[in-house]
């Protein structure tokens, strides 16, 4: 008999344990009889059944390889764990569940629905569980002997019905047309749409939209979505009235004037139309007097002005104005012709200390660069316009990554104090820009005597404030401006026009110019980055912005910068700044 069988039979009986020497011989089956007649039983459990009051004369425990009699008295002690289960199962249901948890015996069931392994310390079930989420359910019961089961999981999930039915709309909207019409029809998910167009009501056999319907005649169009769950939507009715009646144009304008221009601008007036149909006005210009570009088709139909935007400096154009009806009939246009003026430095806009650059010298390209105003020259050294070579700084000049402040290449003005600032100033920096299309680097412009834009080095106190104008690449391919800005000793603050890596470039290598601007407002300490004059986004620094030097980086085509110290400029001064240098050829 080993320790343990004796310990429990002690525990069942408090009469003396017999055990034999040797086990009986011959059949030692279940409550069976040996061949000496000496009564054998496989298990405990089997003696305690035979006689629940006790024997008296010992008998063959198989499983217990012993002799053993008891007396009758309690049962041996519970070994076995519960049997949990779950009802309904895991799975996946289209509704929320109500799960019941069970055990074969009386038995604490814990539990946890957040995936977690549960312990004694979970969640105690005491009625239906109710699981409206997808959820990984787990549970254990531990019975009153202190038998714990195993841990068991089940995964519920939960698909909420679509019960919604699609919205379609038609466009143009319903209404009086002196033209032929092509309707478009969508829905605002994916849905088949049904139509008729000649005013019954439409079902799901009637024909399904493809492609916009050409409405050439008084047409009533009904429709309704049907999506993938079945949903319906409630029949439409659009009814369109087509009048093609009208083929007269209307008279032209007249006394047209082109006013005073800008570099980019030219204002126009005219006397309206002496027909009384006319709709709307179409401006348009021309460099050649044959091809025209519409700056706009929709001038109200009693406005006698408009100023023509976004033009070239310096440059002849012939200007038309159209009268058009409501039929889409256009009278014969009316010119005139106008010079757009000459820039005398790169911006209309001269309030505050505007420093502005001309960088086109062209490649291998040495002398001064001044601004408008002669002030704060330059100096390019074998400056390529083309982006290949060249470090420029606002009366710095660095060849190369091996010189230092006081080295080859450098003037002897190296202070902030050249710049006409100090830290704690506002201001605006812009420069117009674009990318080799290949081989192009990620810096534009920097603030440092070094061309290593701001990093982390050394003298890390010297670093704090400075900032660069550079690229960012999002995702692969995706090119966007980015502004760093060492906001601390160790820290850099990092302003993206857009991180999506599925937003499309907004500099293109090879592509047009676009103009970076960037503002900084010293008593809000907030700067804020721009693209062709809208705003990308604002940040708030915990330590000034501000210039120890100014490098233009190799690796781009920089062609123009403004410089603008000790103030910011308002939202519509960069709109026209940004205007000003594209214009530009």
């Amino acid at each position: 008999m080993n320790e343990t069988t004796r310990r429990i039979m002690q525990q069942m009986n408090s009469t003396k344990i017999v055990e034999g020497p040797t086990g009986p011989k011959g059949d030692k089956g279940d409550k069976g009889v040996d061949g000496t007649g000496v009564l054998v039983y496989s298990t405990l459990a089997d003696l305690q059944a035979a006689f629940p009051s006790g024997n008296t004369a010992p008998v063959w425990v198989t499983a217990e390889n012993s002799w053993y009699y008891w007396n009758g008295g309690s049962t041996p002690p519970d070994t076995t764990a519960p049997t949990v289960s779950a009802n309904p199962s895991a799975g996946t249901y289209a509704s929320t569940q109500s799960v019941t948890l069970s055990a074969n015996e009386t038995a604490t069931i814990y539990y946890t629905l957040d995936g977690s392994t549960p312990t004694a310390s979970s969640n105690v079930y005491s009625t239906a569980l109710s699981i409206s989420s997808t959820s990984t359910l787990k549970y254990f019961a531990k019975d009153t002997a202190g038998n714990a089961s195993t841990v068991q999981t089940q995964a519920y999930t939960i698909t909420a019905a679509d019960t919604t039915a699609p919205t379609v709309t038609a466009s143009p909207a319903a209404g009086t047309f002196t033209t032929v019409q092509s309707v478009t029809l969508s829905a605002n998910e994916t849905a088949t749409i049904y139509y008729t167009t000649d005013g019954s009501t439409p079902t799901t056999s009637s024909t399904p939209y493809s492609a916009p319907i050409a409405v050439n005649a008084t047409t009533t169009l009904k429709y309704f979505g049907k999506d993938s769950a079945g949903n319906s939507g409630t029949v439409q009715t659009a009814t369109y009235t087509i009048n093609l009646s009208d083929t007269t144009a209307p008279n032209p304008v007249t006394a047209l004037t082109a006013g005073t221009p800008t570099s980019n601008s030219v204002p126009l007036s005219w006397t309206i139309s002496s027909s009384g149909d006319v709709s709307v006005q179409e401006a348009a210009y021309s460099t050649n007097g044959t091809n025209f570009t519409v700056a706009s088709a929709v001038i109200n139909a009693a406005s006698n002005t408009y100023t023509v935007v976004g033009l070239t400096a310096n440059t002849a154009y012939t200007f038309r104005i159209v009268a058009i009806d409501a039929a889409n009939n256009r009278s014969t246009s009316t010119t005139t012709t106008a010079t757009t003026a000459a820039l005398t430095g790169l911006t209309s806009v001269t309030s505050g200390m505007v420093h502005s650059y001309d960088l086109r010298g062209g490649s291998g390209y040495t002398g001064t660069v001044s601004d408008a105003s002669g002030a704060m020259p330059l100096t390019l050294t074998n400056f390529k316009s083309d982006g290949s070579e060249g470090f420029v700084t606002a009366g710095l000049k660095h060849a190369g990554a091996t010189d230092t402040a006081t080295g080859a290449g450098y003037a002897n003005n190296t202070t902030v104090a050249n710049l006409g600032m100090s830290v704690g100033s506002s201001f605006t920096v812009v420069m117009k820009a674009s990318l080799n299309a290949a081989n192009y680097s990620t810096n534009f412009f920097a603030t440092s005597k070094d061309n290593q834009g701001i990093h982390i080095d050394g003298v890390q106190a010297n670093t704090v404030g400075r900032f660069q104008i550079s690229i960012a690449n999002v995702g692969a391919t995706n090119i966007h401006p980015k502004l760093l800005v060492r906001d601390s000793s160790s820290a850099t603050t990092t302003i993206v026009r857009d991180d999506s890596t599925t937003a499309a470039s907004t500099v293109t290598p090879g592509g047009s110019p676009v103009v970076f601007e960037v503002t900084y407002d010293s008593t809000t300490k907030t700067v804020s980055l721009f693209l062709n004059g809208t705003l990308n986004k604002s940040v708030v620094l915990t330590n000034h912005m501000k210039f120890d030097g100014i490098n233009l980086c190799s690796g781009q085509k920089v062609d123009h910068a403004l410089l603008i110290y000790n103030r910011v400029l308002s939202g519509s001064e960069l709109t026209q700044v940004s205007t000003d240098l594209l214009a530009i050829n």
